[in-house]
């Protein structure tokens, strides 16, 4: 299990070539340009103002959002320089200051594989808690389906948190799902620029066809429903 310093502390060190080094390579800007088209059709609807980024980072996805929160300052540093204008805040994704109620939706990408269970649902309830209902929770994390195909196993904390469909809903009962989309289905990252090209379109089709859930991640979208409903 992680510790919480240990996470602060290793993304703080990442943190003056994160945007470079995560997402400057075949495989970022490929995760990049899936998840995004997904965050952008979800959240056209959405008023910024309205939107809140769980582990905001260095700020890839806060051109949707108004608000972010981040455990590591020396990233927020970098979020604060790109969005002057935006309500950044250092703390905790697991209590937020937020009131009840706030936000009409929340999106968190590259957060839940990192933590344990224990502290993903801590987060997960959280996001609960500050969502109006009816409010809209984006978030994704590693198919565990994909992981158990191919034999993948993990060491440490970094990325070792991975969900089925089903594991994830059962979390928190107050969220019901809306959809789900795979992220990267092909290690389209490794092939050639030109065959990339080419298999963009298919991979991205097969990762919102039935097969999405054995694709490296998968992006769930919930629904807060009313407690007093269910």
């Amino acid at each position: 299990m992680q510790t919480k310093n240990e996470v602060i502390d290793y993304y703080d060190d990442a943190a003056h070539d994160y945007d470079s080094s995560r997402f400057g390579n075949s495989y970022g800007e490929f995760i990049d340009y899936q998840e995004r088209a997904i965050v952008a059709k979800l959240l056209k609807d959405t008023p910024r103002s309205q939107t809140l980024d769980v582990a905001c980072g260095t700020g890839r996805f806060l051109d949707f959002a108004g608000f972010g929160i981040d455990a590591s300052n020396k990233m927020l540093e970098i979020a604060r320089r790109k969005y002057p204008q935006l309500s950044l805040f250092r703390e905790s994704a697991q209590r937020t200051h937020f009131e009840p109620d706030t936000f009409d939706a929340i999106i968190s990408f590259h957060f839940l594989m990192h933590l344990d269970k224990n502290t993903a649902e801590e987060v997960i309830n959280e996001c609960n808690r500050i969502l109006k209902t009816g409010g809209t929770l984006i978030i994704d994390f590693p198919s565990k389906q994909r992981r158990q195909l191919f034999g993948h196993a993990t060491e440490g904390w970094h990325c070792a948190n991975a969900y089925t469909l089903n594991e994830l809903l059962e979390v928190n009962v107050n969220f019901i799902l809306k959809e789900h989309f795979g992220v990267m289905f092909f290690p389209i990252h490794r092939l050639s620029p030109t065959v990339r090209k080419v298999l963009i379109k298919l991979d991205t089709m097969l990762c919102h066809s039935f097969l999405r859930r054995y694709a490296s991640f998968l992006v769930v979208v919930l629904e807060k429903r009313n407690p007093e409903s269910s």
